[in-house]
């Protein structure tokens, strides 16, 4: 769920799997988010910080910053840094990345 607060829009998620990926039974991922529009701007900025626990080890916290971008009703850009605050047994999936997403609808 998400609520406006003055041009800013705040949030707050979580996903739960009673049968998470790789076989470690029970995982639970939840965040808490917020955009703010670049004044008149088409851009907006927005980040969140989040918690992955899982039974079991492996649970990290990931984090994540970016701009989007509407170019028009149907298309829109987001480019955006992701990493995690935590090294874990992993390895490179704890690594910082940068991705450009696309989105468009009909």
């Amino acid at each position: 769920g998400s609520v406006p607060v003055g041009p800013a829009t705040v949030g707050l998620a979580a996903y739960y799997s009673p049968d998470f990926f790789g076989a470690v039974d029970e995982a639970l991922y939840y965040e808490v988010n917020a955009a703010v529009p670049i004044g008149a701007s088409p851009f907006a900025v927005s980040g969140a910080l989040g918690r992955q626990e899982l039974e079991g080890p492996g649970d990290y916290t990931t984090w994540n910053l970016g701009v989007s971008d509407t170019l028009n009703d149907h298309l829109g850009f987001d480019l955006r840094y992701w990493d995690s605050a935590d090294t874990g047994s992993f390895g490179p999936y704890y690594d910082a990345r940068v991705a450009l997403g696309v989105k468009a609808t009909f």
